[in-house]
C-alpha cells in the first residue's frame, strides 16, 4: 500500500514515549492532534518507504478525515 498524502504536522509535546504532534491539511488547518508512540516511529524507515503498520493506518485514516 502506497500512501500519497501530503500533510504538515507539528511536534507539541514528548513525554514518556509519546510524541504530541497537530497534523495540518494542504491548507494549514488544523486536522486533529493526535499521540503518536516513539515505537511507532522507531518502527518506520522513510529511506526505505516503509512505515509501521499503525502509523500507516492513522496516516490513511488522517487522509479520510
Amino acid at each position: 500500500m502506497r500512501l500519497k498524502l501530503s500533510f504538515t504536522c507539528k511536534v507539541l509535546d514528548y513525554k514518556y514515549e509519546n510524541y504530541k504532534v497537530e497534523f495540518f491539511t494542504k491548507e494549514n488547518k488544523l486536522m486533529m492532534p493526535v499521540q503518536i508512540p516513539e515505537e511507532w516511529i522507531k518502527g518506520s524507515h522513510p529511506g526505505e518507504e516503509r512505515l509501521d503498520d499503525r502509523l500507516k493506518a492513522l496516516l490513511g485514516n488522517l487522509a479520510n478525515y
